[in-house]
Order: structure tokens, then sequence, then C-alpha cells
């Protein structure tokens, strides 16, 4: 396209409305950044090593495996749980722990291989400790049905109060 067409075309000469302008614009902006960015990527990439089998694209099916008791005290705190029955609360509660061999055998048979475990919410240490147990026990079973796991940490959660009571009994 000559300048003079494009100016035109930008300036509302070629009878598109403005928005339409605008978006074809951008479009062609960003077609433009793409482009120059996978450039960038591929040379970055090549120094990379290359990802394990199970990792590679398409190969992962992943899901939430969330549960264990501080999961259930966080929903307490919150609208999404309000509609829970108690053996809703019982099973989240026991999920790593009574329920899991069941809940694994789920995950199995939808071929998940990979899912993360909810290790940290935001409530004190002392508080999420038997999480932390219950979620390294229910790792070591999805381990052994070649499962992967990753760990669920909350960076923007923080329940103050559970700290304030921690910090007041030390």
């Amino acid at each position: 396209m000559q300048p003079r067409k494009f100016l035109g075309f930008l300036s509302g000469v070629a009878g598109i409305g403005a928005k339409w302008r605008a978006l074809t614009v951008i479009f062609f902006f960003l077609i433009a950044l793409s482009s120059g960015t996978n450039a960038q990527t591929k040379t970055a990439e090549s120094d990379q090593p290359s990802l394990p089998v199970w990792l590679k694209s398409g190969t992962v099916r992943f899901a939430r495996f969330d549960g264990g008791p501080i999961e259930t005290q966080k929903t307490l705190r919150s609208a999404w749980a309000a509609g829970f029955a108690p053996q809703d609360r019982e099973l989240m509660t026991n999920l790593y722990g009574t329920h899991a061999d069941q809940m694994i055998d789920l995950l199995v048979q939808a071929k998940i291989n990979f899912v993360w475990v909810t290790y940290s919410v935001g409530f004190s240490w002392r508080e999420e400790q038997a999480q932390r147990v219950a979620a390294r026990e229910v790792v070591k079973k999805l381990h052994a049905r070649g499962i992967r796991a990753a760990a669920y940490v909350c960076a923007i959660s923080i329940f103050w109060e559970s700290m304030l009571r921690t910090i007041q009994n030390q």
C-alpha cells in the first residue's frame, strides 16, 4: 500500500468505520510483533535443553487435585462452599487420606498424568502442618501410579488471623 493510500485508510477516506480501521491496524501490528517474537524465541529455545518426554506438547493431561484439611478451612471462609453438604466437606477434608486411593483410581482412568496438590493456601505454618503431611503422602501415592505432581502454594492469600494466633502462642 502506498503511503498516501495508507494515510487515507487511517483517516477514513476509504469509507471504513473508525473501529474497523483501528482493529485492522492493531491486527497487522500484532502480526508484525509476533513474527519478530517467534524469531527471538527460536533462537533462545535452541540454547535450552529439550523438555522431558512426558512434558512435550500434546502429552500432558492435567487436573487440579485440591483437597485436604486446609482446603476445607479455606472454603468455609467463602460463599463458594455455602452449598456444601457435610459429606462434601468430609470428602474434601479427607481427599488426600481416606479417599486418596479412590480418587487416584479415577485420575488413572481419566489418563491424567499431571496434577497439582494443595500444599499451602496462606494459613500459618503451624496450622498448615497436617496439610503438608497429607500432601506429601498423596504425592507418594500419585508417583506410584505414574502421575506427576506439583505443589500448589498460594502466594496471594494470607489469613492474618491464623498468623496472629501463631505469633501470640509462641
